[in-house]
C-alpha cells in the first residue's frame, strides 16, 4: 500500500522493523501514536476488505479513526485522513461512503462511528454533487429516525438534528422542498430537546437561509431567524451566535432595515473575534463569509463600500474548499462591481465567468438565482462583446 500511494521511504522499511513499530503502538504500558505517514497508510488498508471499500459505520476505517482519536489525534488531522480515503474511494469508482453497515445506535461506541460519518458528509455537501451526498446520507438516516424517542441520549439526539438539518440542506438544494421542510422540522424538533441551544439556533438559522432563498418571502425566514438567535444566545458556541446575527441581518437588510442590520453584524463581527477552538459550532462560519454577509448587507442597503467586503470574502473562500459559497459570493461581487458609483461591467462579467463555472459543476440553487439577478442588471450592456461572450459561456456551461 506504501508503495501505491508513493510513500516511498515507508515502502522501503523493512518487515522487521515495522512489526517493531506496530508493537510500540499497540503497547499497553505506553502506546505512541503511529507518524503521518503510517496513519496515511493504515486509513487506505483498513477502508477496503476482501476487495469492497467499506466507509461507513461499523467499518474497519471507522474504527481506525476512533483508534487515533483515542491516541490523541487531533480531529483536523483526523478529518483530512477521512476525506482522502473518500476521495480516493472516489477515483476508483467507488460512491463515497455507499456501503454502511445496520449498526444500531445503542452505545458510545457506534454513536462516534455515525458521527465520524456524518461529519464528512458535511464537509463534503458543498464538493461532491447533492445527489450522492443525499444517496450516501440516506441510510444514516433511516438509523437516526428512530433516534427521537424519550431514551434518546443527548448524543444521539444531536446527531439526529445534524443529520436531518444536513437532509433539509440537500433536498432544498435538489428542489424538493416539501421533504426540505419536512427534514428541517425533524431536525428542530430534536435539537429543541437539548439542554444547550447552540445546535437549534444552527438548524434554525439553516433553515432560515432555505426559507428566505426558496420563495422570497420574508415573514418565516424573519421569524425563523429571530428564533435562531435567541436560542443561539442562552447557548455555548460564539460562531452559533455570530451566524445566526449575519443572517438576521441580510434579512433585516432585504427590508430596507438600515438600523438594525448594523447592529446585527456589529454583534456578529463581536462573537468572532471570540470563537474558541472547541467552538460546538465548528466551521460554520468564519472571518472571510462574515465578510461576505457584511458586503452582501452593505450591497443590498446601498453603502458604497459593499465591493471590498465582497472582494474580501472572494478572497478567502477558495473553490476548492466551498465552490457553493464561493458562487454566491462571486455572483455578489459581479452585483456590486454594476451598482457601484461608477460602474464597472466588464469587472462584473469577469466574476461571472467563474461564476457560471462553479454553479454548472455544483449546481448550486442560489448561485443560480444570483446569476440570473446580476445578468437582468447588466441589460444596459447587451450587444457588447463581453456580454456576449459571457451569455455563449454561460449558455455552454449551464444549459448545454
Amino acid at each position: 500500500m506504501a508503495r501505491r500511494l508513493g510513500v516511498s521511504r515507508l515502502a522501503h522499511t523493512t518487515l522487521a522493523s515495522i512489526r517493531r513499530t506496530i508493537a510500540r503502538w499497540e503497547s499497553t504500558s505506553a502506546a505512541t501514536v503511529p507518524d503521518d505517514r503510517y496513519q496515511w497508510v493504515l486509513a487506505h488498508l483498513f477502508a477496503i476488505r476482501d476487495e469492497r471499500i467499506d466507509l461507513g459505520p461499523g467499518s474497519e476505517l471507522a474504527r481506525l479513526l476512533l483508534a487515533l482519536q483515542a491516541l490523541g489525534v487531533a480531529p483536523e488531522r483526523m478529518a483530512e485522513i477521512h476525506d482522502v480515503v473518500i476521495a480516493w474511494a472516489e477515483r476508483q469508482g467507488r460512491p463515497a461512503l455507499a456501503i454502511m453497515s445496520d449498526r444500531h445506535l445503542d452505545d458510545a461506541e457506534a454513536v462516534a462511528e455515525y458521527r465520524l460519518t456524518l461529519a464528512a458528509l458535511s464537509r463534503r455537501a458543498d464538493i461532491t454533487p447533492f445527489l450522492q451526498t443525499h444517496l450516501s446520507l440516506a441510510p444514516l438516516l433511516e438509523a437516526l429516525q428512530r433516534a427521537g424517542t424519550a431514551e434518546s441520549s443527548p448524543a444521539v439526539l444531536a446527531l439526529a438534528a445534524q443529520g436531518f438539518a444536513l437532509a433539509g440542506r440537500l433536498a432544498f438544494e435538489l428542489r424538493d422542498d416539501e421533504t426540505a421542510r419536512a427534514h428541517y422540522r425533524t431536525a428542530m424538533a430534536r435539537a429543541d430537546r437539548l439542554s444547550d441551544g447552540w445546535l437549534s439556533a444552527a438548524v434554525r438559522t439553516s433553515y432560515a437561509m432555505v426559507t428566505m432563498h426558496h420563495s422570497g418571502e420574508l415573514d418565516d425566514a424573519e421569524r425563523l431567524a429571530h428564533q435562531a438567535v435567541r436560542a443561539a444566545m442562552k447557548g455555548s458556541s460564539d460562531v452559533a451566535r455570530a451566524r445566526a446575527l449575519s443572517v438576521q441581518a441580510e434579512i433585516a437588510a432585504r427590508r430596507g432595515l438600515v438600523r438594525p442590520v448594523g447592529a446585527a453584524l456589529d454583534l456578529a463581527q463581536a462573537h468572532m473575534e471570540r470563537p474558541q477552538p472547541d467552538d460546538p459550532g465548528g466551521s460554520g462560519l468564519d472571518p472571510a463569509r462574515l465578510a461576505g454577509f457584511v458586503g452582501l448587507c452593505r450591497l443590498l442597503t446601498c453603502h458604497g463600500d459593499a465591493v471590498s467586503h465582497l472582494e474580501r470574502a472572494s478572497a478567502g473562500v477558495p473553490a476548492t474548499a466551498n465552490p457553493v459559497q464561493r458562487a454566491i459570493i462571486l455572483a455578489d461581487l459581479a452585483l456590486g462591481y454594476v451598482r457601484q458609483k461608477s460602474p464597472e461591467p466588464e469587472a462584473s462579467v469577469r466574476q461571472l465567468h467563474e461564476c457560471a463555472d462553479l454553479v454548472a459543476r455544483t449546481r448550486g440553487r442560489v448561485g443560480m438565482q444570483r446569476i440570473r439577478q446580476v445578468r437582468r442588471q447588466l441589460r444596459l450592456w447587451d450587444g457588447t462583446p463581453f456580454l456576449n461572450e459571457l451569455d455563449d459561456h454561460m449558455y455552454t456551461a449551464l444549459l448545454g
